[in-house]
């Protein structure tokens, strides 16, 4: 009978729904508490600090002293590199595509509906160019193994390459 009681109070009240998300935010924190120990313990064994990046002035030598502090392979810079390529050729399609629909609704689109199309499509491809751009800019990083700001990524010679392809 109490095993029924508290079936029911854990599925038909509020009760139950409490005690659920009680439990599961204790194994969460408990979760997230064992990665951040494991974490300090890493960084704890390297003798470089993160405040002592700062202090570096190379960008080469700075991204090295990261690589190191992080203990990332090559597989792990592989897999990065990759995904920020994926996610800077998704933001330039997803740019063309709203650019390519602004200029079609205004071939055929009502007027009225002008007011509300392009705007959010010229604001949807200025987004998606700062995206593109950002992550054209890590990647050119992990590319060149150093810490490029953006003024010197737009002066490279190959920019546009970079950008684009």
């Amino acid at each position: 009978m109490a095993e029924e009681r508290r079936r029911f109070l854990d599925w038909f009240t509020p009760f139950g729904a409490f005690r659920r998300a009680r439990r599961s935010l204790l194994e969460a924190s408990t979760s997230v508490k064992e990665a951040l120990n494991q974490r300090s313990r890493r960084l704890s064994t390297d003798e470089l600090h993160p405040d002592d990046l700062r202090r570096i002035e190379d960008a080469r030598e700075r991204f090295g002293a990261m690589y190191k502090l992080h203990g990332w392979t090559e597989q792990e810079l592989r897999e990065q590199m990759r995904a920020v390529r994926n996610t800077k050729v998704t933001a330039l399609a997803l740019m063309s595509v709203s650019f390519v629909g602004s200029i079609g609704s205004i071939l055929m689109a009502p007027a009225w509906m002008l007011l509300l199309v392009l705007p959010l499509g010229g604001s949807v491809t200025i987004l998606c160019a700062a995206q593109a751009f950002r992550y054209a800019l890590w990647e050119a990083q992990l590319q060149e193994r150093s810490f490029i700001d953006a003024k010197t990524f737009v002066r490279m010679p190959d920019f546009w390459r970079r950008l684009l392809g």
